[in-house]
């Protein structure tokens, strides 16, 4: 598989929506849309190579109406390294592997990727677990809803690693974070080297979660 495969592959989600930065006057803008269309391996290459901005929803209804979630991610956005740190610290603590990334405009996102797609109420337990652990306000935590009604798709989170052969260097923003530890947030992962780790060591047993 190719890069983009691979990304479609590890940030699969809900198949017939999708989100999408606005483009303005030739630029990709901070807004957003939700887009009702299918997503295709064509959007994951186009939000590598800078296209455009590709958000996915995490969470879907499985065949006996449960709502799944393929994977999780919590939005810490208060720019304190220490709240970021102590989450993916509480993760690990919970035999959950923690992903870190340096988010497009302030703060981090912190992922995790079961190996099998778990039910969204399990998934954001797990993530107030560690926020409970850390004495920390839970906040955004996604999926945001355990249940949806008829209609509703939830909320996109967007994806890492747009534009990722230009956004390179240690101030990298939407990279995933390697060498981080209670002092800092370490340097940004090359694309290439963090789905080698995620092949190796980074997926979390979806047991774990439930």
């Amino acid at each position: 598989m190719n890069a983009a495969e691979r990304m479609h592959t590890i940030f699969a989600g809900r198949t017939d929506s999708h989100g999408q930065d606005v483009a303005k006057d030739g630029e990709i803008g901070k807004g957003g849309m939700r887009v009702d269309a299918l997503v295709t391996t064509e959007l994951f290459q186009k939000h590598l190579d800078g296209d455009m901005g590709l958000g996915i929803y995490p969470t879907w209804h499985n065949e006996d109406g449960i709502l799944m979630a393929s994977w999780g991610c919590a939005d810490i956005d208060t720019c304190l390294w220490s709240e970021a740190y102590g989450l993916a610290t509480a993760l690990s603590a919970m035999n959950i592997t923690p992903h870190i990334e340096r988010s497009r405009s302030k703060g981090w996102h912190i992922w995790c990727f079961p190996t099998e797609p778990v039910e969204a109420t399990m998934m954001r337990r797990a993530f107030k677990v560690a926020y409970a652990a850390i004495e920390l306000p839970t906040k955004e935590i996604n999926p945001k809803s355990e249940t949806l009604r008829p209609g509703q798709v939830g909320n996109y989170v967007r994806l890492p690693y747009k534009d990722y052969l230009k956004n390179s260097g240690p101030m990298a923003r939407q990279t995933f974070l390697t060498g981080w530890d209670s002092d800092g947030e370490g340097a940004p992962l090359d694309l290439g080297d963090w789905l080698y780790e995620y092949d190796e060591t980074c997926q979390t047993s979806s047991e774990l979660i439930c």
